[in-house]
């Protein structure tokens, strides 16, 4: 970490920049990608297209979130389109679905700052054939990728606060959050609390890396369906890897059991005696419904988790996961180990067909709540959750 300097008057001061200047402006053409192509917003090819996509919603879920919309007649999107496609910021594009051939979700880019090196990805609208698709994922990757570059510093994402499924999406993708601005705007007659999320230019190849590895054909199967999780393709620390447990790893288990977890509630009574650890393990192990995993550095046991499989009693019968038991060595924290971990518990959870992920700790310690905050998990009455779907 570079040390930080001071100016004259012994105050502290950022980071020079010496080499930077200032990008232009996303240009308005094409962008050309595996599974989906971007298109410059252009009413009198598009309307027609996009309107009849977005019909599909019949609830109209895709406006609730938006400033505008439903619009209830081609000539009322028609007009609303020639708008939007009429400015430079926002700069609206169409993305394409190579698969189907058609034009079904419209972004852009808005909040265009080149002299501050930052510029913001909004308006969304997917039509829900182009929902959860490769495509879809491509049309950020290519937004992204054409921003940094140009050499923008900052890519910004905000949201409605209450926007889970946004929220979801921005992380997916690798963007970091940033906090909630209260109270930042109103729209359709109510109030609008902000999320912000945003990456930067040190982390882009990172993650321009991950989504390559995910486009890459070789991920999806004959009928087009992932085979390995965007989220579960970021690198983790060097050295470091994911595995279910095996009974040689008790002794390291029980050890790190012994020390302070991340989330540990005020009625932790402490690790149990190493004889019931065993008399765990043989219990878990034969009982199918829960998994004990590991994180490895070198091959030495660094982390522990546990996940419980169960059956959901809501209405939706959604069937879940609750991680248990997380424990980083001492050593490890701070290198990003506990983040990428859970972030590999998560994308086994989902694979498995759950669509929840519950953490039962008594979150007492605020540095614990901030953890698992800005990994997705949202406070609940059994202590925090995480949508998987």
């Amino acid at each position: 970490m570079n040390a930080i300097r001071h100016n004259a008057l012994g105050q502290p001061i950022g980071p020079a920049l010496p080499d930077w200047s200032a990008p232009t402006a996303p240009a308005r053409r094409e962008h050309a990608g595996r599974w989906c192509d971007l298109e410059p917003l252009d009413p009198a090819r598009h309307a027609r297209e996009l309107f009849d996509a977005l019909a599909e919603d019949r609830e109209g879920r895709c406006w609730t979130y938006l400033a505008y919309g439903p619009f209830e007649t081609l000539d009322a999107y028609s007009a609303w389109l020639a708008q939007a496609a009429a400015g430079e910021d926002p700069l609206f594009f169409v993305l394409r679905d190579k698969d189907s051939g058609r034009a079904s979700g419209v972004a852009s880019y808005l909040n265009v700052h080149p002299a501050l090196g930052s510029v913001e990805v909004g308006h969304l609208c997917f039509a829900p054939a182009l929902q959860r698709t490769r495509a879809a994922t491509e049309g950020m990757f290519l937004m992204m990728a054409h921003a940094f570059d140009l050499g923008y510093r900052r890519y910004e994402w905000k949201c409605d606060a209450l926007n889970a499924a946004s929220r979801r999406a921005a992380e997916r993708y690798g963007f970091s959050f940033e906090g909630v601005f209260r109270q930042a705007l109103v729209y359709k007659g109510r109030n609008r609390d902000t999320a912000w999320y945003s990456v930067v230019d040190t982390e882009w190849p990172r993650l321009a890396e991950r989504f390559e590895r995910w486009l890459a054909p070789q991920n999806f199967d004959a009928d087009g369906r992932q085979r390995c999780a965007l989220g579960a393709l970021e690198a983790p620390p060097a050295g470091l890897a994911f595995r279910l447990a095996q009974r040689a790893d008790l002794e390291a288990i029980v050890a790190l059991l012994a020390d302070d977890p991340l989330g540990r509630g005020r009625e932790d009574p402490g690790p149990p005696l190493p004889d019931e650890y065993v008399q765990a393990w043989a219990e878990l192990s034969a009982g199918g419904t829960s998994e004990v995993c590991v994180a490895t550095d070198a091959g030495r046991v660094v982390g522990t988790l546990q996940l419980t499989y169960t059956p959901g009693l809501s209405r939706r019968g959604a069937r879940r996961a609750c991680l248990e038991a997380v424990r980083v060595g001492a050593e490890q924290r701070g290198r990003g180990v506990g983040k990428a971990f859970i972030g590999w518990a998560r994308e086994r959870a989902r694979d498995r067909g759950c669509r929840l992920l519950q953490l039962t700790s008594d979150l007492t310690r605020p540095d614990a709540q901030r953890f698992y905050t800005a990994l997705g998990f949202e406070a609940s009455h059994v202590g925090m959750k995480l949508s998987l779907d």
